[in-house]
């Protein structure tokens, strides 16, 4: 078969074809098309080039920047947890430190009606309670709301315990005041006695009565100051009887008037011992209650 002058024969297919596959050009790189996973090889990256693309500088920085954010985040996110333990801890630290003085308290008050009672630890002790309760009444007030049951309820008991050490140290004040008002005063009878001397005792006895009673503090029980206004207004009367009955050298009549005084004064310290051993009394339930409720309110903050 002849084709524009070619004759097709199996010699000539054959030298055909070897001179396509002699003359093909080869693709290049760019011109083949590798699979990508099959073909993948690491590259090499130089330490001195990664050195030189890399700021370490900013990378540094951008990390403490981003360690800042996240300290700061988690700080205010705890924050209210830290300062409602904070308060609470400050609570129980207040409530150890008032609890000694509380006892304190409950043992001189047992003295309150007493002969005698330690003028100095009596002083001492309500100055302590009521710095204790000032600084307990501070650390309730840091309290959060998740603790107001707690708040209320210690807040009622700083309450109760201020009033209890108030009649505590209202009450030392009046036994102070009034006690030594109430020494008998040491009139002479008798026959002989100098009736100018017997003067000058009374009257100087009954300014240093007038003296005390006038100086009686507020809280004085009223029974009791009742008590010494009457005296007081009966002296003017019992003096002049005293002196008359001297002069006259009526003994009976001068003891009589001095007995009479005595008897008086007897009765306002019976009147003053009374309130004094009601006032220890309420005290005692007092401070008893409140340290009760002190630890009822304590086991609320856990």
């Amino acid at each position: 078969m002849e084709v524009l002058g070619f004759s097709e024969t199996p010699a000539t297919i054959y030298e055909a074809r070897q001179i396509w596959v002699e003359t093909e050009v080869a693709p290049t790189r760019e011109q083949q098309k590798p699979d990508f996973f099959t073909s993948w090889l690491p590259s090499d990256f130089g330490t001195v080039l990664l050195g030189r693309r890399i700021r370490w500088g900013v990378v540094i920085t951008s990390i403490l920047l981003v360690a800042l954010v996240v300290t700061t985040a988690l700080w205010v996110y705890r924050r209210p947890a830290v300062e409602a333990a904070r308060a609470r801890d400050q609570v129980a630290e207040s409530v150890t430190t008032l609890a000694p003085e509380l006892e304190r308290l409950r043992t001189v008050n047992a003295t309150l009606d007493a002969e005698e009672i330690n003028g100095g630890a009596a002083t001492e002790v309500s100055l302590a309670v009521d710095a204790g309760v000032r600084r307990l009444f501070e650390a309730v007030g840091q309290l959060k709301e998740e603790d107001s049951d707690a708040r209320t309820r210690l807040i009622a008991v700083t309450g109760q315990i201020a009033e209890s050490a108030r009649r505590f140290s209202d009450a030392v004040a009046v036994r102070s005041a009034v006690l030594p008002a109430l020494v008998p005063p040491a009139l002479p009878v008798g026959a002989d006695v100098d009736l100018e001397e017997a003067t000058a005792t009374f009257a100087e006895w009954q300014a240093r009565y007038e003296s005390l009673r006038e100086a009686l503090p507020e809280a004085t029980f009223r029974e009791v100051s009742e008590a010494m206004a009457a005296l007081s207004a009966n002296l003017t009367g019992h003096q002049r009887l005293y002196l008359d009955s001297l002069a006259d050298g009526d003994e009976a009549t001068a003891s009589g008037v001095v007995s009479r005084i005595a008897s008086d004064l007897e009765e306002i310290r019976d009147l003053l011992v009374g309130s004094l051993t009601a006032t220890k009394e309420q005290v005692e339930t007092g401070v008893a209650e409140a340290e009760e409720a002190l630890e009822r309110a304590l086991s609320l903050l856990g």
